[in-house]
């Protein structure tokens, strides 16, 4: 798994985009139909055993039990997406955390979402497959939408995020001649990923987009407002 991680982060996949789609109907319609079909097979073969006295056709029991097994193998990755032992804790509440928000942008790299509170009325963002994400923001109170929080023009963005390989010291890593696979050696630390061995790193823009005074002074106030909001821990909690 740490290898397969680890190629993420340096880009061996194609990139996608991290706006993720609603997760409750599938949930909450599989898990219901898997329960059902797999109750509904268990009565199927009780029927079959009554009807022919006991002495039930070998085909059709072996036939029923697959069908059952099958069932049963879903339902079990369903158990594993949702991280639960037992169909009996698969609740409502379990459910709702593990499906899509829109207040939040998610970060399965680091095995976390991001609020998006109010003081920015509008982010875009770009997930990286290799694990960083892109940001562009307009915070609230501007009347205006400018050029540099639109992703067809800025194509930069403002800054990023990105998940690293924990090590116990970063820079000696960094400046060593095997550096770590997995290892970033620029940006500041946020905090540690929800994955185990890894941490969460902003990288700051690397030039300014606006080319007036007026637009770069609005853009910097963007870049400290969703600043704000990414470098802050109280914002993460695991998907």
């Amino acid at each position: 798994m740490q290898d397969s991680f680890d190629a993420r982060i340096h880009g061996q996949t194609p990139e996608t985009v991290a706006r993720a789609k609603s997760g409750k109907g599938w949930m909450i319609c599989s898990i219901l139909a898997l329960v059902l079909l797999v109750g509904v097979s268990a009565y199927a073969i009780m029927l079959t055993l009554n009807k022919q006295g006991g002495s039930s056709s070998s085909n059709d029991v072996a036939k029923l039990q697959q069908e059952i097994a099958a069932k049963d193998e879903k339902l079990d990755k369903i158990k594993e997406a949702v991280g639960v032992e037992s169909v009996d804790a698969v609740t409502p509440e379990v459910i709702a955390s593990k499906t899509y928000d829109p207040n939040y942008i998610y970060f399965p790299e680091a095995g976390m979402k991001i609020k998006i509170p109010d003081t920015i009325k509008n982010v875009s963002y770009l997930h990286h497959s290799r694990g960083s994400i892109t940001f562009w923001a307009v915070p609230k109170g501007f009347q205006y939408f400018p050029d540099f929080a639109d992703p067809a023009k800025n194509q930069d963005g403002l800054f990023s995020i990105i998940v690293s390989k924990k090590v116990e010291d970063r820079s000696a890593a960094c400046n060593s001649e095997n550096i770590p696979s997995g290892l970033v050696c620029t940006g500041t630390r946020i905090m540690d990923a929800a994955v185990d061995g890894y941490e969460i790193l902003y990288n700051g823009p690397q030039a300014v987009y606006s080319r007036d005074a007026t637009s770069a002074k609005d853009e910097s106030t963007a870049i400290q407002a969703l600043r704000d909001v990414i470098a802050n821990p109280e914002n993460y909690s695991e998907i």
